[in-house]
Formats: structure tokens, sequence, C-alpha cells
């Protein structure tokens, strides 16, 4: 059985946002998008674009666009 390195570590959308310490209405300031539509990226509505995905990568202070889960963007909907 393949283990994962201890430094891997992937998010979900909201997931990402929230260890960021961001609100909604924060996180789609920092990205130049409107809360309806950073919903729609959580809720797995609407794919999230290359760019928007970069911007998340620096508001969220991520190491790599692929922390990101966008398939799992769908559980534990608080």
């Amino acid at each position: 059985m393949e283990q994962v390195a201890k430094q891997d570590r992937f998010f979900t959308l909201r997931g990402a946002r929230l260890n960021a310490g961001l609100t909604l209405e924060q996180a789609a300031k920092k990205l130049g998008i409107t809360k309806y539509i950073l919903c729609n990226y959580e809720s797995g509505r609407s794919k999230v674009t290359l760019a928007v995905a970069w911007r998340m990568k620096g508001a969220y202070r991520l190491r790599s666009i692929e922390e990101l889960d966008p398939g799992d963007n769908q559980e534990n909907q608080e």
C-alpha cells in the first residue's frame, strides 16, 4: 500500500477558504468575483477557471493550485 507523504494535503474549495480564515464575501473580493460565483464554485455548480484557481492559491495561502480538490467540493456543506 502506497503511503501519502505528510506534506501532501488537499482542500475542498470551501475548506481552503475557511482554512485561510476568509468569509465568502472576503474571498470573493480578493478573487475579483462575486459571492454568487464563488458559491457556485464551492458547491460544484460551476467549474473554476485556471485564472481563478491561481488567484485562490494566493488568497488562500496555498503552496500549489494542486492542493485544491474541486472534484470533492460538495462534501460537508455546513
